[in-house]
């Protein structure tokens, strides 16, 4: 994007905002607090699982209080969340019809000769067709709800992997390695690989958007097409010529010649966007099986107990998934 249009986009984003906030005030806060829970409910799975393991290697005493905290945890956090998920979506659904009288309020009290400006019609007609698919105000506040549960989800991996960089004590006689991994700047290094990887998925998402947007383009053109020969059947006195002179044949292969082109084009891009797809998947498994064999490392190093085996290893892999999704 050039320096010119992400200013634009700025501007424009900025507007969306405070159109959003004048309508609903209290979409953004709600958003908060949805994704606030949203992104906190894995990391009481990811923190108690280790805590319950190292509590049961240990004997066993308190597990049970472990279980009922994490499941109690679970269930607040869990009610929460589905609460403010519906909340949400009547808000969200509220915001959308308040925004479409907003537009037309604006149409009725224009003077006409403004009105009638082309710049003015095409603004109106973006502005109307974002509300009537799945776009307009309500899907910019599901967009930021999600970057903003991803922020919040790398908050919390951080806050969990901190403990990787605290120093255990080493035996003298402790080999090289375990010194190594028992350095701060090792940790620093395991998230500096969980956080780059992701960035290298940059050109394969690229590439995915780019085949996605020409199938798009295709079935637009098939769409039009399709569109045509339902305005053909449906005119009663074209039917009638149709019948009489035996072109409804006709008329048909060509219709269903071009929905099978179509469904060719669909199905040729689809299976390209998952190759492409998987390929990034498998980029983002290098990230699970660096952080298990890190983390597996200082455990055999008797630096961390195997508890925070599966904490460490399940928050890396969860700060990385975020980064990833945010991008």
């Amino acid at each position: 994007m050039k320096k010119s249009e992400t200013a634009q986009f700025v501007r424009d984003l900025g507007g969306i905002v405070r159109l959003i906030h004048r309508e609903r005030p209290g979409m953004f806060p709600l958003t908060i607090g949805k994704s606030l829970l949203a992104s906190a409910l894995p990391f009481v799975n990811i923190i108690f699982t280790g805590r319950l393991l190292d509590c049961l290697l240990a004997g066993g005493e308190g597990a049970m209080a472990l279980a009922w905290q994490m499941i109690g945890l679970n269930f607040i956090l869990g009610l929460g969340s589905k609460l403010l998920e519906r909340r949400y979506l009547v808000e969200a659904r509220t915001l959308h019809w308040q925004i479409r009288e907003a537009i037309a309020w604006k149409c009725l009290t224009m003077d006409y000769q403004q009105l009638e400006t082309q710049s003015i019609m095409d603004k109106k007609e973006r502005a109307d067709r974002g509300t009537t698919s799945y776009g307009g105000a309500e899907a910019v506040v599901e967009y930021l709800a999600q970057l903003a549960s991803h922020a919040l989800t790398v908050l919390y991996a951080v806050l969990t992997v901190s403990r990787l960089f605290v120093k255990g004590t080493l035996p003298p006689d402790a080999p090289g390695w375990a010194a190594w991994l028992n350095s701060p700047w090792a940790a620093l290094g395991i998230l500096t690989i969980a956080l780059a990887v992701p960035l290298t998925s940059i050109p394969l998402i690229g590439w995915c958007n780019r085949v996605t947007a020409a199938c798009y383009d295709t079935l637009i053109d098939g769409s039009r097409r399709s569109s045509a020969f339902y305005r053909i059947t449906s005119d009663y006195s074209l039917g009638k010529d149709m019948r009489t002179y035996a072109l409804d044949g006709m008329a048909l292969a060509k219709c269903q010649r071009n929905m099978e082109s179509m469904c060719r084009s669909l199905t040729a891009a689809s299976i390209k966007a998952d190759s492409i797809r998987g390929l990034a998947g498998m980029v983002n498994l290098l990230i699970v099986l660096a952080a298990y064999a890190f983390v597996g490392l200082k455990a055999m190093a008797g630096l961390v107990s195997v508890g925070s085996v599966a904490m460490q290893a399940g928050a890396i892999t969860a700060l990385a998934g975020a980064v990833r999704q945010a991008v």
